[in-house]
């Protein structure tokens, strides 16, 4: 059995779920290969790279900074459109069906694919069992990532929200259009896995999806790297207050507006903030000009035992996402026995049991945040760190990870 893992990139959250996977399946003697576009730093065994040049608009759109969007047909500027975070189409000059290890595997997995490959070429040249672990949404959209409430993935796509203020707003429209004609004329399965049952609810009420069987599989985290450390030793290694509660907000961007890190804040004016300090792991504008007293800024950690340290200095972590799937910032976080705080939203609301693992706000919004952290303050005793590590480990360990994937595709192989 020979598995070929595709992912646009092996860095950021969905990279390293791909990585973890491909990882596993090594260590228990899979013959597995990931092939991506970029390595995003990370060296692993049977890593295969496609190149991809950019064509004349994406290098100017890039240069210029305009817009993540950096596909043909669309047009922007800044602020002129209710742009969410990313958008992705399904038409490429990528064939990645030619690569010398596509044709050598006898799975297909795919995993965060977004402006990688053309889908009429994929799902037209082969007819190889294609299994697709869904990191956001895009897979099923017009070509969004996160919907940000809008359903119209269920239909048509028309008249896209998140394309306003573009040359066309029907683009998702035909967009979803392409994926659903690419899909019909594929000639083998697809298997699509969803990290929880947030995803695989809207996959299931998905136009493109909804024929599907769609099986449930948590990501996985690295329990050799991922355990609980000594705190105090971790406080001393990001020079943070020992005589406080720390708490740990981690991702690549703050200004993405899905994170939540807005929410965050307008909660901290309605907590008291003596007892408390913030570790802020990832990029921070400079214009939110946060007080050093109060935070500690990392900037981004790609180095992932340098990460497990912050994630064991904290006494607990904030995932104040709207909306996710089931981000690994949880998933690690629980490894090492760091209880969360979350929206009752998305993946989180699956694995987080109030008191006992974390603390869930049940709405949206910056008060039902700063309840929760205040019940945080008052609760974080009661909730110990090896406990919560063995229980995560049941879920989350890539060994168990694996053999989920392994079942499948034996069954898959033997029909």
């Amino acid at each position: 059995m020979r598995i070929l893992h595709v992912s646009t990139t092996l860095g950021g959250g969905a990279g390293k779920a791909a990585l973890r996977l491909h990882e596993a399946l090594l260590d228990r003697g899979v013959d597995s290969h990931i092939l991506c576009k970029d390595f995003g730093g990370v060296t692993t065994r049977n890593a295969h790279r496609i190149q991809f040049q950019p064509n004349r608009f994406q290098r100017l759109a890039h240069k210029l900074g305009s817009t993540y969007i950096l596909e043909k047909n669309i047009r922007k500027t800044k602020g002129a459109t209710h742009f969410y975070e990313f958008f992705s189409f399904a038409s490429n000059d990528l064939d990645i069906t030619r690569h010398p290890e596509f044709e050598k595997a006898d799975i297909i997995h795919l995993h965060w694919v977004g402006n990688f490959f053309d889908w009429e070429r994929f799902f037209t040249s082969h007819n190889k069992p294609v299994f697709w672990s869904l990191c956001d949404m895009n897979p099923f959209t017009g070509g969004c990532h996160y919907a940000d409430g809008c359903n119209k993935y269920t239909d048509t796509c028309s008249s896209c929200p998140q394309l306003r203020g573009t040359e066309n707003e029907q683009n998702a429209a035909l967009n979803l259009s392409y994926k659903m004609n690419s899909l019909q004329a594929f000639k083998g399965k697809l298997y699509p896995v969803a990290a929880a049952h947030w995803m695989k609810n809207h996959m299931e009420n998905s136009v493109l999806f909804k024929p599907l069987h769609i099986e449930v599989i948590p990501h996985a985290s690295d329990e050799k790297i991922y355990r609980p450390t000594d705190k105090h030793f971790c406080k001393s290694v990001f020079n943070v207050p020992e005589n406080k509660i720390l708490f740990l907000f981690l991702a690549d961007n703050t200004d993405i507006k899905r994170k939540g890190f807005d929410l965050l804040l307008d909660a901290l004016k309605l907590i008291d903030t003596e007892r408390v300090h913030f570790l802020i792991v990832g990029h921070v504008s400079s214009k939110m000009n946060l007080p050093a007293e109060q935070f500690t800024q990392t900037g981004i950690i790609r180095d992932e035992r340098l990460l497990a340290l912050a994630y064991n200095a904290a006494n607990a972590i904030i995932i104040p996402s709207r909306e996710d799937n089931l981000p690994l910032t949880l998933i690690d976080s629980q490894m090492c026995g760091v209880p969360a705080i979350t929206f009752d939203t998305g993946g989180m609301a699956e694995h987080i049991i109030e008191g006992k693992n974390g603390f869930k706000a049940e709405e949206i919004t910056a008060a039902s945040l700063a309840n929760a952290i205040k019940r945080a303050i008052s609760g974080l005793d009661e909730i110990k760190a090896e406990p919560l590590h063995q229980q995560a480990m049941e879920k989350f360990a890539k060994p168990v990870h694996a053999q989920h994937y392994l079942s499948l595709y034996k069954r898959v192989l033997e029909k």
